[in-house]
């Protein structure tokens, strides 16, 4: 069980030509932990680049469902002194650095992106104040969305042969990829009874033209704050990214990895060897028709087999056990819990 009346802050940003995705992930889980513990307070502060600040901010608002005027300062401490920060990987240092100072544990994020000296993948990091770095590694400690188990437990049995196809290479600009992946399953189009076709943040609506002349019964999102529940209904997904490959293999969707990076290649294929995704190497590698070739090779048993190696939903475990690290301390009883998010900007350094 997570500790209740514990007020935990999401630190997130946005370096300038980076991914929105790190930004929504840390929107999702201040939204998880709000609906799994109604007696803790959620904080989100969020920085980034000019341009992309007023996108981001917008989008995390509709995320987790914020009241217009339940902001706080730059730097959240209208919200009161956190017991602990969550940040993203690539958070500023001197912010962390400003948080260790106070006294304050935090936690950084890595969601499998970096591997550990024994080959595992990191899933978080914990920094406190004149204490060594703890590395923490291993599927089961990854800090997802602690609701990803009553999604699971609502998913439809998977369809044979797949009705629904769902296609998301995150939130940054992967127009090329995109574009590829389309012309590889315009045979296959008519097969689907649903495809999802998810575009980066920044498509414009030229490219999802073109999307959508390929993939005429597609529909085209521009963009996506959640994921979760577009993962819960797909019977397979064409994915890029550490974090949605998880997400997926936790719900029992089984996937195709495409690589949007060269460091992704090497992780994808580790990842692939728990047997809910096959890892098909970089997009760009890719020869023409490979994914409908793939697709067709892998209907039926392949399929049923992918899901059932789905990984365990212990997602709540993984943010107890933070907790329990960090030793951090509830919130006295005589300060008036706050059960709905509040969020800032901060200025981007």
């Amino acid at each position: 069980m997570l500790p209740s009346n514990l007020h935990f802050q999401i630190r997130t940003s946005v370096p300038r030509g980076g991914s929105l995705a790190p930004a929504f992930r840390s929107a999702a889980l201040a939204n998880a932990l709000t609906r799994i513990d109604a007696k803790s307070r959620v904080s989100v502060v969020v920085a980034a680049a000019p341009a992309v600040q007023d996108l981001l901010y917008t989008r995390v608002r509709e995320l987790i469902s914020l009241p217009e005027g339940a902001n706080t300062d730059a730097h959240g401490d209208a919200a009161g002194r956190p017991d602990l920060i969550i940040v993203d990987e690539a958070h500023p240092s001197a912010s962390i650095a400003a948080a260790l100072a106070g006294g304050i544990s935090v936690a950084e994020r890595v969601d499998g992106r970096s591997l550990a000296k024994d080959g595992a993948p990191i899933a978080w990091r914990l920094h406190q104040l004149h204490k060594p770095v703890v590395e923490v590694s291993g599927e089961h400690e990854m800090l997802l969305d602690p609701a990803l188990g009553s999604w699971r437990s609502a998913r439809k049995p998977l369809a044979r042969p797949p009705k629904e196809l769902l296609i998301l290479l995150g939130a940054g600009q992967h127009a090329a990829a995109e574009l590829r992946i389309a012309e590889d399953l315009a045979p296959l189009a008519a097969q689907w009874e649903r495809v999802d076709f998810v575009t980066g943040h920044g498509s414009t609506s030229a490219h999802r033209r073109q999307l959508g002349r390929l993939l005429p019964t597609a529909r085209i999102i521009p963009g996506l704050t959640d994921a979760v529940p577009f993962l819960a209904r797909a019977d397979l997904a064409i994915l890029s990214g550490a974090t949605l490959a998880r997400e997926a293999a936790r719900l029992g969707a089984p996937t195709l990895l495409v690589s949007c990076t060269e460091a992704d290649v090497a992780l994808d294929q580790r990842f692939s060897a728990h047997g809910s995704a096959l890892a098909l190497g970089h997009v760009e590698s890719l020869y023409p028709g490979l994914l409908a070739k793939t697709i067709k090779q892998i209907r039926g048993e392949r399929l049923v087999a992918m899901a059932q190696s789905a990984l365990s939903t212990t997602a709540t475990d993984a943010l107890t056990r933070l907790v329990q690290r960090t030793r951090a301390l509830p919130i006295p009883q005589t300060r008036k819990a706050l059960t709905i998010p509040t969020i800032a900007r901060a200025a981007h350094g």
